[in-house]
């Protein structure tokens, strides 16, 4: 009985391999009774719209079928720029973040997770490590982030600090919540802002929702307030602003202008572009982005 099963099976599975090729051929076109038939195909009866190939399909038609299965799609992989590495002749094309990495430039360009503030944080331990003097620069541009990566990657940069290491961060877009935070975590002198970012402070909520019971929730929410004042006691010893004061402003979505945050504490400088036809008089200037090692290329 298990023989004729198993034989049954085998059976079975041949007829529906022959049943799809059967069905695949047909919807392409393809005569069933060319079908185990030899076939003699001539790849220059493809040029011409008018033949019909040995399997009883135009040329126009096979043609299109493969562009219609073969879709042309560009890259998705991030722009690859070419680099040399310290003692060797050739060049390497490398990732562009990568690359300004090199030159301790990072970018700080999405909402801030623990991957995102894990990835930073070896980032930075690994050029404290390579030249615990050398400045590096962080450019940023993101809606905030989590209270507790953010926390970390704060925490890292003010030990960075503390070895003596410069640090410089300049808001190039805009700052939401605690991207303010870490807008004014830079080095004095060397926290900056272009002329057309933007600054929206606010009060740093639940990341997540709260379940359970009545104390539980207690629990959390007095959690919430302790860590909302040790931010704000954080930020007024950054900004100089009393801890009242910034906690009447964070009670709602608070804008600010570069200008003004310049006023209020959070950044040094609103750097302005020199150059031809530029009116400006060129105040807050600031070296950022040398790749070429020599020269400083300035806003």
């Amino acid at each position: 009985a298990k023989r004729h099963i198993k034989m049954g099976t085998r059976i079975a599975s041949l007829l529906c391999c022959a049943l799809l090729l059967t069905v695949g051929g047909v919807a392409y076109g393809y005569s069933p009774a060319s079908f185990g038939q030899p076939v003699n195909f001539d790849p220059s009866s493809l040029s011409s719209k008018s033949a019909a190939s040995p399997l009883g399909v135009k040329a126009d038609a096979l043609t299109s079928a493969y562009t219609t299965r073969m879709p042309i799609s560009m890259p998705r992989t991030a722009p690859q720029v070419p680099y040399q590495a310290p003692g060797t002749e050739g060049y390497v094309f490398m990732d562009i973040t990568a690359r300004l990495f090199r030159e301790r430039i990072l970018l700080l360009t999405q909402y801030i997770t623990p991957d995102v503030s894990n990835n930073l944080i070896a980032i930075l331990l690994y050029l404290r490590n390579e030249d615990s003097t050398k400045p590096i620069t962080l450019y940023c541009n993101f809606p905030g982030g989590e209270l507790v990566p953010t926390m970390a990657l704060y925490d890292t940069l003010q030990q960075c600090k503390a070895g003596g290491m410069p640090v410089s961060v300049l808001n190039m877009g805009s700052l939401s919540g605690l991207g303010c935070f870490l807008a004014s975590a830079g080095s004095p002198g060397r926290r900056f802002a272009l002329p057309n970012a933007s600054f929206r402070m606010r009060k740093s909520t639940l990341e997540y929702g709260i379940r359970g019971q009545a104390i539980d929730i207690k629990v959390e929410a007095e959690q919430m307030v302790k860590t909302n004042k040790k931010v704000v006691a954080e930020f007024a010893r950054l900004t100089g602003q009393p801890a009242k004061k910034l906690e009447n402003d964070l009670r709602r979505d608070f804008f600010l202008t570069p200008e003004q945050a310049k006023e209020y504490g959070l950044i040094d400088k609103v750097l302005e572009p020199q150059g031809v036809g530029w009116e400006g008089d060129g105040e807050g200037l600031a070296d950022f982005g040398d790749l070429g090692g020599s020269g400083a290329k300035k806003w």
